[in-house]
């Protein structure tokens, strides 16, 4: 903790009036000295003036990331604190490696969001040459607003009846599908979609 201003100033009257400068000059010096150096270290330090007030510059309103908790002598600071697969390594001196470790599960949970291909029938409008249709399912808050890869599941009847998709998850119970039949569209099919990241 720092000595304040005021008690510097008091350790300074208290020398003066001790009578130590008659008895011992060389002591008197010393601390003498001293004050005045904890004085320049808390000017430096917090930016305090040497009148009481506050003063500009130092590092009391400068911010700072750090290790542990020290909010107790740098208020300003905040504490970096690794969160899930992460870790902070700080053996190296002047330095922080901030590592992220990722988990089989992790890493297959991932994937398996990413490319599940799901396969759902539609009914459209027969021999109409486009709309839009709602399919319902089970999406996450994730999935939601992400686009939608849709392709029709060829069928004995794929070269007659082409048609192209686009989609995207409405929320977390509706899909939103497009769709475009230049020859118009068959009544039923089955089509394979991907939910895009």
């Amino acid at each position: 903790m720092a000595l304040s201003t005021q008690t510097l100033d008091r350790l300074k009257s208290q020398l003066l009036t001790s009578g130590l400068q008659q008895r011992n000059s060389s002591l008197y010096q010393v601390i003498d000295q001293l004050i005045d150096y904890v004085r320049s270290l808390n000017q430096a330090t917090f930016g305090t003036s040497t009148s009481g007030g506050s003063g500009g510059g130092g590092i009391a309103n400068d911010t700072f990331i750090t290790v542990a908790n020290e909010t107790g002598t740098l208020p300003n600071s905040r504490q970096l604190v690794a969160g899930d697969n992460i870790t902070l390594d700080t053996s190296a001196p002047g330095q922080i490696k901030i590592s992220a470790s990722l988990t089989q599960d992790v890493i297959t949970k991932i994937i398996n969001q990413m490319v599940t291909v799901r396969t759902t029938e539609i009914e459209i409008p027969f021999n109409r040459k486009n709309g839009k249709i709602i399919i319902k399912g089970s999406f996450t808050d994730e999935q939601v607003g992400a686009p939608v890869f849709i392709s029709q599941v060829p069928d004995k009847n794929s070269d007659a009846t082409f048609i192209q998709f686009i989609g995207q998850v409405i929320d977390t119970k509706k899909l939103q599908v497009y769709w475009q039949a230049p020859f118009g569209a068959p009544r039923k099919m089955k089509v394979n979609y991907l939910i895009g990241a």
